[in-house]
């Protein structure tokens, strides 16, 4: 294969193929998916969280940022998203 365009026309046969050969038909053909309830916040599940220190001007420091947390107790760590929403203090143990 030479281009994307000829990957892709591959890619069609062979999942024409591969449905004919595995395909079976659901048990229940309602939706499975359910509506997310009012007030759940996707971005603070779906997100990566790391643990960083909590500097004394009360900032924790994550991919060359400098995020800085409302003043709470003192925590040795905190979990930093990339969304500083979701940032949260913790305590170490």
């Amino acid at each position: 294969m030479h281009s994307r365009d000829e990957a892709n026309r591959v890619l069609a046969r062979y999942l024409r193929r591969f449905n004919r050969q595995f395909f079976v038909p659901a048990v229940d053909p309602t939706c499975a998916y359910e509506p997310v309830p009012a007030g759940f916040k996707l971005d603070h599940i779906f997100c990566y969280k790391y643990e960083r220190l909590v500097h004394p001007d009360n900032t924790v420091h994550l991919d060359g940022r400098v995020i800085r947390l409302l003043p709470l107790p003192p925590a040795d760590k905190a979990r930093a998203a990339p969304s500083a929403a979701a940032a949260q203090r913790v305590r170490d143990g």
